[in-house]
């Protein structure tokens, strides 16, 4: 039996898709990455997440950029997001091997970054990336900037 996706110490919050949805387990999850982040730019942030790992990381979980990353904003704040392949899940919960595909979108908030990733076996259901949409499109900050 499959355990429930859990937080981890960037997941704030991950979510199976709908059973109904393709190339599961697909799995979304709403991350604040470590650090804060005062003088980079989005696309400085994301590239941290699709570069490769460094001799002493984890090759295992490198991702392939697909395409190039895209700017868009999220509530007002600067944003980008991606798209990837990974031979391992990015996400906590997620099955070991892949292939996996998936989409982060990456966004700064007062020096703060957050991300949204989601993830599928071998690709995403296009409407698990329009229910991804949706969340963005609907996001607010308490505090604007």
């Amino acid at each position: 039996m499959a355990q429930p996706p859990t937080a981890s110490e960037i997941d704030m919050l991950v979510l199976a898709a709908p059973t109904a949805y393709s190339n599961q387990p697909t799995k979304i999850a709403l991350q604040s990455l470590i650090g804060r982040f005062t003088s980079q730019t989005v696309a400085d942030v994301a590239a941290m997440w699709y570069a490769p790992a460094p001799p002493n990381g984890h090759p295992e979980f490198n991702v392939t950029l697909v395409g190039q990353l895209m700017h868009c904003t999220v509530a007002g704040s600067a944003a980008a997001v991606f798209e990837y392949t990974s031979m391992r899940s990015q996400v906590v919960g997620g099955n070991g091997a892949g292939p996996f595909a998936g989409y982060m979108f990456v966004f700064l908030h007062e020096g703060f970054a957050y991300a949204l990733r989601l993830e599928g076996t071998s690709d995403v259901d296009p409407q698990a990336l329009q229910d991804a949409k949706a969340i963005l499109g609907s996001w607010t900050w308490a505090v604007p900037s």
